[in-house]
Parts: C-alpha cells; sequence; structure tokens
C-alpha cells in the first residue's frame, strides 16, 4: 500500500511538472507583437505595425520596411540592400544600400532626415514570417534643426509580408 501512494505522489509530482513546461512553439505563439523605442528619452510603444519584407529580381534589389504608428505619430525603418532572398543576416549590423530611419510628429515639424542609424536582426523566421532586432538613430528637422535621438528600439515578434517580384 505504502508503494502504491508513493508511486502515485511521484506520478503526480512529475505529470504537474511536465505539464507546466512549454515548448519553444508555444512560447511564439503566446508572445506579443511590440516595437517600441526612446525618443529623446520619452518612450515610443507602436499600437500599429505594418512590415514587409520585399525583394524584386527585375530591379535587383531587396528592401524591409516596417513602419509603427501610435496616435499622430510614425517612427519607420527602412533597409536596403541587393541581396534577392528572403534570408537575413542576424545579429550583424545591416549594410548594403543602406538604411532609412525617419520619425513624423507634428511637434517636430513633421519628417525628420536620418543623420546616423543601426538596424540589427536578431531573430528572422522565414516560416512564420516573424522578426525580432534593436534599432538606434538620430534624425534632425529639416526647416527647424531639432535633433532627436532615437534609442533603445525594439522590434519584438513583429509579423511581416514577404512580397517577391520577377
Amino acid at each position: 500500500m505504502i508503494n502504491v501512494k508513493i508511486f502515485l505522489s511521484l506520478f503526480s509530482t512529475f505529470l504537474f511538472l511536465f505539464s507546466s513546461c512549454k515548448k519553444d512553439g508555444d512560447l511564439q505563439k503566446d508572445s506579443t507583437p511590440s516595437f517600441t523605442a526612446k525618443i529623446n528619452g520619452i518612450p515610443f510603444t507602436a499600437t500599429t505595425n505594418y512590415c514587409t519584407l520585399y525583394v524584386d529580381s527585375a530591379l535587383q534589389f531587396r528592401a524591409f520596411v516596417l513602419t509603427g504608428y501610435y496616435l499622430d505619430k510614425i517612427l519607420a525603418i527602412t533597409y536596403m540592400d541587393t541581396v534577392l532572398t528572403e534570408v537575413v543576416t542576424i545579429n550583424t549590423p545591416m549594410t548594403g544600400l543602406g538604411i532609412n530611419l525617419s520619425y513624423e510628429d507634428p511637434i517636430f515639424t513633421n519628417v525628420n532626415t536620418q543623420i546616423s542609424s543601426l538596424l540589427i536582426f536578431t531573430k528572422f523566421d522565414t516560416l512564420i514570417n516573424i522578426t525580432n532586432g534593436i534599432l538606434s538613430g538620430t534624425v534632425v528637422g529639416p526647416t527647424t534643426q531639432d535633433t532627436l535621438y532615437i534609442t533603445n528600439g525594439e522590434l519584438r515578434n513583429i509579423p511581416y509580408l514577404f512580397e517577391y517580384s520577377n
């Protein structure tokens, strides 16, 4: 009788432990997309994101475009190169034809021109079309010369649309 109690006790403990574990796929399903940054130290969290990876074999370029919206503010980053696949290098600063970072806000003369930017993809999953990464940069207003520092930019589980044209 004691052996049965010990067995049931151990079995229920193992059952509890294994049922509370999550697989990697479960973690991805539970993860909410987010696009966040700080603009001159003020948090920016996009409430809506649009993201596309576009490959054009006829014109020989690839473009990654992410736009995040929060109220009347827009933070956008575009990366272009001449690699004609969906595979993106991770954990390396992106180079190629270039990165364009822009920020639109009615207070800061609408469109700001990039001075510098950094984009590093930390994950680019081509099976379920999501990406993670970090970004930062500096933009300046074209007329007022307002300087904005974009820091702590983070892309987390951002779904993207893949488009291919030939």
